[in-house]
């Protein structure tokens, strides 16, 4: 294909500029691509298996219920998702668009006459995104870029996870001319030769690379004594950083959903309402485990940060710590674990109770002396 090549920062920008546009509820697909330009360029398309892709199965109704022959539509459902589709012929012929109803890109790329032209876009869940030659994202030469769009993986995928590759840099974007931009891809640069590999944790094994630190975490966070009394070891800022960011990620051993916390391990987390992850203790130390760094954050009832849902490529589906506030160089990242009071442990128990006396002004014997004027002793 005719392709541009777009490198240095500026282009990164623009490429950024480009996702957020993509991934914009209201923004609308409207550019029908040149007719004539898609029929030459199918036959450099690849044949698109439609196997376990439900949306195709969509696109084929949406097309039925559109009174117009050819051309771009429309189509906003009850759910709040939303497909953005060009037809030709009955067919899908030109840039498709899925979004689902919590405004997550599903699928975006340009399909004509049942090939894919260039690379498709998708994210997945915690801000990532996967960048693929086909449909289902899986296969060599796939991509993965974390959710600054700029640290990712190169490789061999399979459902989005990484079978085996490569770190990489984004140094900007190509572009086929003949796609009028519709369509873009990244242009990456090699960090290292490290080989990455999927790290699923299982019930006998935690995690065959643990000494092998994730690479996006590193560029936010390191590990120091925590300024909280009694707390052991924290979780710190190591750069600026902006609310609204993942910072760092929390894995575990998948294990069925525990609530009384007093008596479990003290590093499980809430993964979702059937599922916990949990830490072998013996592995919560440092020179034994440091692929991920989430298990070291600590508590407050006035966190700086919280946990979300977000599908590594090489752990699953885990957690990440997320700032909810800007956050300076040197700073304590904390969340708040938010256990059942009923359930909690006895610590947080009872630093839910001073903390209750801080914020809301409840009784206290310091303050009552210093306060008081009154000498009972006076007659």
């Amino acid at each position: 294909m005719n392709k541009s090549a777009y490198l240095g920062e500026s282009s990164i920008q623009m490429l950024h500029t480009w996702i957020r546009d993509i991934c914009d509820p209201d923004f609308i697909c409207k550019t029908i691509l040149d007719q004539i330009i898609l029929d030459q360029l199918v036959k450099e398309g690849m044949e698109i298996d439609t196997t376990g892709i439900p949306w195709m199965n969509q696109l084929e109704d949406i097309r039925k219920n559109y009174e117009k022959k050819d051309g771009f539509v429309r189509s906003e459902h009850e759910d709040g998702s939303i497909f953005d589709a060009c037809f030709k012929d009955k067919k899908p012929h030109g840039v498709i668009r899925k979004m689902n109803g919590l405004g997550d890109l599903e699928f975006y790329g340009c399909i004509a006459y049942g090939k894919l032209l260039g690379v498709c876009w998708k994210s997945v869940p915690g801000g990532g995104f996967m960048i693929s030659s086909n449909v289902v994202f899986s296969g060599p030469g796939t991509i993965y870029l974390y959710p600054d769009c700029r640290l990712g993986f190169s490789g061999t995928f399979k459902d989005c996870l990484l079978v085996s590759g490569l770190l990489i840099e984004v140094t900007g974007f190509e572009s086929d001319e003949r796609l009028q931009g519709s369509i873009i891809r990244p242009v990456t640069s090699t960090i290292s030769n490290q080989e990455y590999k999927m790290d699923i944790s299982s019930s006998e094994l935690f995690s065959s690379f643990p000494l092998l630190a994730e690479p996006y975490e590193s560029i936010f966070v390191e590990v120091g004594e925590s300024r909280i009394p009694g707390a052991g070891q924290g979780l710190f800022a190591k750069v600026d950083i902006a609310f609204g960011t993942v910072i760092g990620f929390y894995n575990g051993h998948k294990v069925a959903a525990e609530h009384d916390f007093d008596t479990t391990s003290p590093y499980r987390i809430s993964l979702d309402k059937d599922i916990d992850l949990d830490i072998p203790e013996h592995l919560t130390n440092l020179d034994r485990y440091q692929a991920t760094l989430g298990h070291k954050v600590c508590h407050s009832f006035d966190p700086n940060s919280n946990t979300d849902l977000f599908l590594h490529p090489r752990f699953g589906l885990i957690r990440c710590i997320v700032t909810i506030k800007n956050i300076e160089a040197g700073s304590e990242v904390t969340i708040n674990y938010s256990y059942d009071m009923t359930t909690a442990p006895d610590w947080y128990r009872i630093a839910w109770a001073k903390h209750q006396k801080n914020v809301r002004g409840l009784p206290d014997w310091r303050m009552a002396m210093l306060k008081s004027g009154i000498n009972i002793f006076e007659k």
